[in-house]
């Protein structure tokens, strides 16, 4: 075991967001000013791969925070109730609750509550899951709402590797930020970030079966994609918004179609456009 995974072993500090845990692990073993720096360097090579066992506990160890024992701080008293899902949710309710209890991601969790996709499994059916928000500001509202989730403060890779990579902010709508700097939507403020394949990070957390998969992040969803081993890992059911996929949402069906995924139903708002896809094993208990 090398310096790196010695300092590793620490684990994750209560009281921190994610994007500080790597320099508090540092820290303890580094004295000197470029300890955070040494350790990126590590991290971020291209010459990791998904499934490698020294990477997959760094990510378990640093970037991943367990559920907190503390009762929840929400902030819409109602909202769980009505479920805030814009219609994603909804759509395919009398599936989720048979296969209750699950296991959820939602990639793009905001604060926790507004218009989630997962809320409402979580806390009315008891789901586990995992939350994953790459921009810190809200992430840091997240972590005060004590979702009873793993919490991750990074974006999903677009590569089969760990990358430092750029995340613009929208400073008026935690909805609008993502990787694509877009002065339209308000996207423009730029933050650094640390990007993570999702396959890892479910390595970390010991899953390969995702039942409700949530991919909301403006425009990266297909390059994400791309970087699952399909052939290792099963979903359910995955809603995955379509508006700002570069390569438009018939590129996003054809490539789940090779998958084995089945389109089951797009959902239309004023708030957002998804496509719904669903495993052929359980096809036979979604309504027709």
């Amino acid at each position: 075991m090398n310096e790196v995974s010695d300092i590793l072993e620490e684990g994750v500090t209560g009281g921190q967001v994610a994007t500080d845990v790597v320099t508090a692990h540092l820290n303890h073993e580094f004295k000197g000013p470029f300890a955070e720096l040494e350790f990126k360097e590590w991290f971020n090579r291209d010459t990791w791969a998904q499934d490698d066992p020294e990477i997959v506990e760094a990510v378990k160890k640093t970037f991943l925070i367990p559920p907190p024992k503390e009762p929840y701080a929400l902030s819409l008293s109602n909202a769980v109730k009505q479920n805030p899902s814009d219609g994603q949710v909804q759509a395919v309710e009398k599936y989720l609750r048979k296969l209750t209890p699950g296991f959820f991601i939602e990639s793009g969790a905001n604060d926790g509550e507004l218009n989630s996709n997962t809320i409402w499994l979580e806390k009315e059916l008891g789901w586990e899951g995992l939350l994953v928000e790459a921009d810190p500001y809200v992430f840091s509202k997240l972590r005060k709402k004590n979702r009873k989730a793993w919490l991750a403060n990074v974006c999903l890779s677009g590569y089969t590797y760990p990358k430092e990579v750029t995340f613009y902010r929208n400073p008026v709508s935690s909805e609008a930020g993502g990787l694509i700097y877009d002065p339209y939507y308000g996207a423009i403020v730029p933050v650094g970030a640390q990007s993570i394949p999702l396959y890892t990070l479910l390595l970390a957390l010991n899953r390969t079966t995702v039942d409700f998969f949530s991919l909301d992040v403006e425009g990266n969803e297909l390059q994400i994609l791309k970087t699952i081993p399909f052939d290792k890992i099963t979903f359910k059911i995955l809603t995955i918004e379509h508006l700002f996929v570069e390569e438009g949402k018939r590129a996003l069906w054809t490539f789940m179609k090779s998958k084995g995924y089945i389109l089951y139903k797009t959902i239309k708002t004023k708030m957002t456009g998804d496509s719904i896809f669903v495993h052929p094993s359980v096809l036979k208990l979604l309504p027709s």
